[in-house]
């Protein structure tokens, strides 16, 4: 069975820690792909936290890798294929995308049974992403881009209700032609054979916004 999460950040509370228990449960690979491919540092540092934080809910994995620019085109390629689980990594999505399609791993990612995307990570699973204006992300301009294609949902996460210049001027009207489905701090969705949203969140909507508490297809 092939699952996906989207994850607004990992603070998520225990009924999803133990939805992603009982579905990765058993799994050995897991390969985390950088936002940032040239970031080192960070990548290494998020990489440690990120290994903790699943062997604290209960995960640990015989094998664990990073994608980013310390290795080349054809390792990224083959250890896809050999993994369980890959985790999209939070940060500026456009040039964790544009790094994907300069390495070719598109197709590889497509073929991976378990996905995980945090924050703007989880933008880059659908089929068309479609991004508002963000400084504070380094998103200069709304852009709309092909994902993975692993789903249709149009994320925006990290929302935050109380932001009214970013809501109004870059959210809103981008929901006139778009259905937006904003993450609030403990939401989640998992998508399998069918989609279930997880705590709060709020559609956005013909220029209108919804809370929806719980919401499953």
């Amino acid at each position: 069975m092939e699952i996906q999460y989207l994850l607004n950040n990992l603070t998520i509370n225990e009924e999803v820690q133990s939805k992603m228990v009982k579905d990765l449960k058993g799994t050995n690979n897991i390969v985390f792909v950088a936002s940032n491919f040239s970031n080192a540092a960070l990548n290494d540092r998020e990489f440690q936290n990120q290994l903790m934080w699943f062997h604290n809910i209960g995960l640990d994995f015989a094998k664990s890798y990073i994608i980013d620019d310390r290795i080349g085109e054809y390792t990224a390629s083959e250890l896809l294929k050999d993994a369980d689980i890959v985790f999209l990594n939070d940060g500026n999505p456009i040039d964790q995308m544009k790094s994907i399609n300069s390495y070719g791993l598109k197709d590889e990612l497509a073929n991976i049974p378990n996905v995980i995307g945090l924050g703007y990570g989880a933008c880059n699973l659908a089929e068309d992403v479609r991004l508002s204006k963000c400084e504070e992300k380094n998103i200069n301009e709304h852009i709309n881009y092909h994902g993975l294609g692993l789903n249709n949902i149009n994320v925006e996460p990290h929302f935050d209700f109380d932001n009214l210049t970013h809501n109004s001027k870059e959210l809103f009207p981008r929901s006139i032609m778009n259905e937006i489905l904003c993450m609030t701090p403990d939401a989640a969705v998992r998508i399998s054979d069918d989609v279930t949203y997880i705590n709060s969140f709020y559609l956005l909507r013909d220029g209108k916004i919804e809370e929806i508490k719980t919401k499953s297809k």
